[in-house]
């Protein structure tokens, strides 16, 4: 029971610092004018491989959860971009994805 939750925590916590890191690769490069194209961008850079992985996951008869955690992974994307819009800062987003990624329990 221990490993198990050392696995899930490790995957959490992989696909929250997958997201932070694409979030603040490309927040950093934008300017006034390209902030909402390339955070729309960096959506589907961050949340592509995982919604793949896990589409691949059903179809092998794997793990049935990995969908939900693919989509509240993508709900916190959005909800941290619209943070960076707001506030411009990308702590709050990182909190907000962190949170909904599930690595922080």
């Amino acid at each position: 029971m221990v490993l198990a939750g050392i696995s899930s925590l490790y995957t959490a916590a992989l696909i929250a610092a997958w997201g932070i890191g694409i979030l603040y690769f490309f927040a950093s490069r934008a300017t006034a004018h390209s902030i909402i194209p390339l955070l729309i961008w960096s959506y589907g850079v961050a949340s592509g491989p995982w919604s793949f992985l896990a589409s691949k996951d059903q179809q092998g008869g794997g793990n049935e959860y990995s969908a939900m955690s693919t989509f509240f992974f993508q709900v916190g994307y959005v909800v941290a971009i619209a943070l960076i819009l707001m506030s411009r800062s990308l702590a709050p987003a990182v909190l907000a994805l962190t949170a909904a990624s599930g690595a922080i329990r």
